[in-house]
């Protein structure tokens, strides 16, 4: 901001009003001014005098960190800071500041023995467990050191006695610094302040040999494919020197591969996972399905090509088997000892992709299948802040209720634009799982009981009728007992609660933080916010049941709570489903299958505006069009048939498959398939779609 002072026309009446007035310059962050940087600045000092006609002998400068510190740190900084300000080293102070240690009441206290964690957890109250620390001679003594400097853990243990293990030492750490009572008016009796390094994890490497000597030398089950697994990258072996590649899994079933590169040659060689997308820690949610239209098909013309070398037996979605040196990567023809015998995930024509060898989802450019075993900081604060908060205490001289009790927490760090979206999704999840509880307690306090069914009566039906019912032409019977009787024992201990969208609204609405939190917060943020607390509990319940992921959390995936629609139950099933031995209750689970994983897969959702764009969701809303439907465009998705043949569909196909037993190859069953998907349609669109002018 000073340079900009020197040079915009605007600023200069403030130059000309001050001239000769400037008697103070602060630098904060002084630490920061390093090389370059603490040159230019140095530079841009002499200006600012110069602009101002003042000389460096008149202007008092004060520069402040809670950074450089050390034993040297004194003589050091002197000479920092006349350098920077080009003044003389005479001119120069330094005053440092130190921790004051307020005395300890010791009248009536007699020196005793280190308590046992036994002889702590008996003390009950604060005031017991103080008076009993401040007992011991050697912790009075680390008081008084720990205040002077700061000491490792392995020199606080040998100063509390022989014998006291880093776990013990901890633990009376924690108890001497625990935090005081409101009602109490003095400090704790130690308080701390630890410098703890967290390393993030960028990933796991594992050799490919799986004769591999490394295998017996750490605690790999005898299933695992591969040999010696590493934490930290490196190219070679540390057992056998054969290649080392990356570990990858797939996101949807956690199968586990190895990360390789194949030149034009058929050469492999190591490779990092790389994203397609990319991926950002910092996001409130990363979207577990793509549409097709979307996905972008990989080059076959690249001169490298990513490859997985996989980990299970073959099957149709590997390559055949083949030899590689194990040290160099290059393909082997015939049989070579000590060759590596692999296989490689077959991609897929057209589209020449690569999909999961077990469940079969391809990867694609929009939406990434296999991730590596990364764990990065976000990660690590998003676990860490919340339990750090915990332990704060709380605001004691409230004038309202406040969130968390006021308990607060500075964090410094370096990248503001991350910090305000860490910030962001750690109040998203917040939200987010307080919505998650309200609504699992609600429908527990409504919870009831199914009428007892007596369970020991169907089960005696059903095992009277499984030998003879084949005999007599009595399947359908039996099936319907056997279904009876699972059901009957599930429900036997699981009481059940429901309660309508609405009522759901309105009980959210009354608490605390729906109708007060967050009502202020964001009116102190945003004026146009959302101020309404009926208005954010309709959209506190969209963002969490507005879809439902395929493979990330919400209550519905957790097995918390679902969706019900009561006009499906009413649709009468077509007799296709009925000649299946398929009943009315399978026919609205069908539908409901439908709606879960098509429509509100989609965003086929009815949401005003203004409440989508506070959800913190990314998406669009959709409209679905009738099967016949030749209405195309962005926002539109047609109801799915076998014409349609798009991945996303192919789900409720093998749903149908799967129920009805039927073939794909079969022609009859094929177009059976066609008619019921198309009667779902009119029984969904008869019961709970709204026409509007792109669709429904």
């Amino acid at each position: 901001m000073l340079e900009y002072m020197l040079i915009r026309s605007v600023d200069q009446p403030i130059i000309d009003n001050s001239k000769g007035k400037l008697r103070w310059i602060v630098l904060d962050e002084a630490h920061t001014y390093l090389g370059s940087n603490a040159a230019e600045v140095s530079l841009l000092l002499r200006r600012v005098m110069q602009a101002f006609e003042v000389d460096a002998s008149n202007v008092h400068f004060v520069a402040t960190s809670a950074t450089i510190g050390g034993q040297e740190a004194v003589s050091h900084l002197r000479k920092y800071l006349a350098d920077l300000a080009g003044i003389p080293l005479e001119r120069v102070d330094v005053i440092g500041g130190r921790r004051v240690t307020p005395p300890l009441e010791m009248k009536g206290v007699t020196d005793k023995a280190l308590p046992t964690a036994s002889e702590l957890e008996a003390l009950t109250d604060y005031e017991s467990r103080r008076h009993r620390l401040m007992a011991v001679p050697a912790i009075r003594s680390l008081r008084n050191e720990l205040t002077l400097k700061p000491m490792p853990l392995r020199a606080i243990r040998e100063r509390l006695g022989a014998g006291v293990s880093n776990h013990e030492a901890l633990e009376i750490l924690d108890v001497c610094s625990e935090s005081t009572p409101k009602d109490w008016k003095e400090q704790p009796l130690l308080p701390l302040r630890g410098h703890f390094f967290m390393r993030t994890q960028p990933g796991v490497w594992a050799c490919w040999n799986e004769q591999c000597c490394g295998r017996t030398d750490q605690l790999l089950s005898k299933a695992w494919p591969f040999g010696a697994v590493f934490f930290q990258h490196r190219e070679r072996c540390l057992h056998c020197d054969s290649l080392v590649l990356e570990v990858v899994l797939c996101r949807d079933c956690g199968e586990v591969y190895l990360s390789a590169e194949e030149n034009d040659k058929q050469k492999l060689s190591s490779i990092p996972w790389k994203q397609s997308t990319i991926i950002d820690d910092f996001d409130v949610e990363i979207e577990d399905d793509v549409d097709e239209e979307d996905e972008k098909i990989e080059s076959r013309s690249t001169a490298k090509l990513r490859q997985l070398v996989c980990s299970r037996p073959a099957n149709e979605y590997m390559d055949c088997e083949s030899g590689y040196d194990r040290n160099t990567g290059e393909i082997l023809g015939g049989v070579n000892e000590g060759a590596v015998r692999i296989r490689l995930a077959r991609r897929h024509d057209p589209d020449h992709r690569i999909r999961c060898v077990t469940c079969g989802e391809p990867d694609s450019q929009a939406y990434q299948q296999f991730r590596s075993v990364r764990v990065g900081a976000p990660f690590y604060l998003g676990v860490a802040i919340p339990t750090l908060l915990s332990h704060a205490p709380g605001k004691e001289k409230a004038t309202a209720a406040l969130p968390y009790e006021g308990r607060q927490l500075i964090t410094f760090t370096d990248s503001r634009q991350g910090t305000a979206r860490f910030a962001a999704r750690m109040e998203f999840e917040a939200e987010r799982n307080f919505v998650r509880s309200f609504v699992y307690h609600k429908l527990w306090s409504l919870s009831r009981r199914d009428k007892p069914v007596d369970i020991d009566k169907l089960r005696d039906e059903v095992l009277k009728l499984r030998p003879v019912a084949a005999s007599i032409g009595l399947e359908s019977l039996l099936q319907e007992k056997e279904e009876a009787l699972n059901r009957a024992e599930t429900s036997a201990n699981a009481p059940k609660g429901s309660i309508g969208w609405n009522e759901l609204i309105e009980a959210l609405s009354k608490t605390d933080p729906v109708a007060y939190f967050l009502p202020e917060s964001t009116r102190a943020r945003y004026s146009q916010a959302l101020s309404d607390s009926k208005k954010i509990s309709e959209m506190l319940l969209l963002r969490e049941f507005v879809r439902r992921p395929r493979t990330g959390n919400s209550l519905e995936t957790l097995g918390l709570a679902s969706i019900h629609f009561n006009k499906l139950e009413t649709a009468n099933p077509p007799e296709d489903w009925r000649r299946k031995g398929q009943n009315q209750e399978s026919w609205y689970l069908f539908l409901k299958v439908c709606v879960d994983y098509f429509l509100r897969t989609n965003y086929c959702v009815r949401i005003a505006d203004d409440t989508r764009r506070w959800m913190g969701l990314r998406f669009q809303t959709r409209y679905v069009q009738s099967p016949d439907s030749e209405r195309g465009g962005a926002v539109t998705r047609t109801w799915p048939t076998l014409r349609t043949n798009r991945r996303g569909d192919q789900r409720l196909f093998t749903f149908l498959r799967l129920v009805l037993n039927l073939k794909p190859q079969a022609s009859d069953d094929q177009l059976l398939l066609e008619r019921l998907m198309r009667d779902a349609w009119k029984a969904i669109y008869s019961k709970i779609l709204v026409e509007e002018q792109r669709g429904y």
